[in-house]
């Protein structure tokens, strides 16, 4: 009984010495070391250029791995956000593949130039050249408001809503202007093969080019459906009266 308590003490020493021996030569993967794989994922990952970059780590856990640490692997949880908060999967392995795994955190921004409001602009109204200008701004994620970054796409675009003085303009503010406008005096055309037939109308909602939209024959009083074109004039259906 005796022997067996010794025999028994000496196999847990000899594990506790093992696990010693492990914990010795376990090395921590610096913090930096982490960190420049994930820069390099995130860099790689983007169309933004480099130097317009902000990353701010915001959680980087500590990790210990047997031996050296021979390769760090790096993937994104959503590899198609480029902006905001980001999540990574972070693999570090060690001597004969051991791999140790932990979750880095990240927000990533970018500074680039965009469109805002040169002046208070209301709802309704169409931007004109004047009515913009261009501010470097950060960016700081991937949202249904995308911020306009090209003048030439602003101009001409209709605002939903009022915008104040230097408030960046964003793709959802921005609309199609209308080519007809609710109770606009028209002009209607109705072709029928070689006859053509041109009459006035009143548009009874308004319409962008291309859309099919109700109008009134002042003569007739009938209402027909047709079709808006770019210069305002609307192209009746053939068998469209009502």
């Amino acid at each position: 009984m005796h022997e067996f308590k010794i025999t028994q003490l000496m196999f847990i020493a000899s594990v506790a010495l093992l696990l010693l021996a492990s914990t010795l030569c376990a090395e921590v993967v610096p913090q930096g070391k982490i960190e420049s794989a994930v820069r390099q994922r995130i860099m790689g990952n983007t169309s933004i250029k480099r130097d317009n970059l902000k990353i701010e780590f915001v959680r980087v856990p500590k990790v210990s791995i047997p031996g050296k640490v021979r390769h760090i692997r790096v993937s994104q949880q959503d590899s198609a956000r480029e902006l905001g908060r980001l999540s990574f999967l972070v693999t570090a392995l060690g001597d004969g593949g051991v791999a140790k795994r932990c979750w880095v955190t990240a927000n990533v921004s970018a500074r680039t130039a965009v469109v805002c409001a040169a002046q208070r602009l209301k709802a309704g109204s169409i931007i004109s050249r004047d009515d913009v200008l261009v501010r470097q701004r950060e960016i700081r994620g991937n949202s249904p408001e995308r911020p306009v970054t090209d003048v030439k796409f602003a101009v001409g675009k209709m605002l939903k809503r009022s915008v104040p003085k230097g408030k960046m303009l964003t793709m959802n503010m921005l609309d199609i202007p209308l080519t007809v406008k609710r109770r606009q005096v028209v002009r209607l055309e109705v072709r029928i093969r070689s006859l053509h037939i041109t009459t006035l109308g009143e548009a009874l909602k308004g319409g962008r080019t291309g859309d099919l939209i109700p109008v009134r024959n002042i003569r007739s009083r009938k209402t027909v459906y047709g079709v808006v074109q770019a210069d305002g004039t609307v192209l009746v259906l053939v068998g469209s009266e009502q």
